[in-house]
């Protein structure tokens, strides 16, 4: 596996250096957690116009100690606050009832409420689909809601 600075030679990113050397060191020293490492070459050095291979080596570079049996496959991109903030996701969010687990446990910041969405929509999903239909405007039309938003089937479809 290559260091951040020889990838940085290898692609004539010498400007870079002191960035990717910083990096380094502090994935090295555990000082910085390789989604940030990430996100921050994503912001100050990755562009689209730049190579697929560039882009690749440095994100198996960054991710190279990622524990994957503990973690769960590494992300590929992680957005900042401010984009989290303006998606629609994190509109619907704010707005969403849930139940009483989400009602009790949601932080109102969607980043780390996420998990918790998917667990409620996966434990609950007749209120969250409903949510997610009236969100989207599926409802409107009909002459009253459905009673129900997803029926387990008793057998195999064909």
């Amino acid at each position: 596996m290559h260091t951040l600075p020889a990838i940085a030679t290898k692609w004539g990113l010498n400007e870079h250096m002191q960035l990717l050397q910083e990096l380094d060191r502090q994935l090295q020293g555990q000082q910085l957690n390789a989604s940030k490492a990430w996100a921050r070459l994503c912001k100050e050095l990755l562009s689209p116009e730049q190579p697929f291979e560039l882009h690749q080596q440095l994100y198996a570079a960054v991710y190279a100690s990622w524990q994957a049996s503990e973690r769960g496959p590494a992300p590929v991109w992680v957005p900042d606050q401010q984009t989290v903030q303006q998606t629609n996701v994190a509109r619907f969010m704010k707005q969403f009832q849930g139940d009483l687990r989400w009602e009790a446990l949601r932080t109102a910041d969607p980043s780390q409420d996420w998990p918790l969405l998917q667990e409620v929509s996966c434990a609950n999903p007749n209120v969250f689909w409903a949510a997610v239909a009236k969100e989207l405007g599926l409802q409107q039309g009909l002459l009253e809601p459905p009673s129900c938003m997803l029926q387990e089937q008793q057998s195999q479809p064909d």
